[in-house]
């Protein structure tokens, strides 16, 4: 299992979670993001094998997850909006 974690480079709760975390859990990776994220896209894809959702770069999945807990989410609307298109796939 992956965990994305965005946060603030000087948030110290933070820092005591992801402490936590890899104590209890030492099988999960974690990929701690400071700072802000630009979305220029969000995807989301529905299918007999379960559902994704894409934030920009990150992925949510039965593999992997996203946890916001503080920092900036930079939403590009005018490019969202502009590339909006919606696809299913049941195979």
């Amino acid at each position: 299992m992956i965990v994305n974690i965005q946060s603030e480079s000087d948030d110290r709760s933070t820092d005591d979670v992801i402490t936590w975390i890899k104590h209890l859990f030492t099988h999960i990776e974690l990929n701690c993001i400071f700072g802000e994220i630009n979305v220029n896209d969000i995807n989301i894809g529905l299918s007999n094998k379960g559902i994704t959702y894409k934030l920009g770069k990150y992925e949510v999945n039965e593999k992997s997850t996203f946890w916001y807990r503080r920092g900036i989410v930079d939403f590009n609307r005018n490019k969202i909006c502009s590339d909006l298109k919606i696809e299913k796939n049941y195979n």
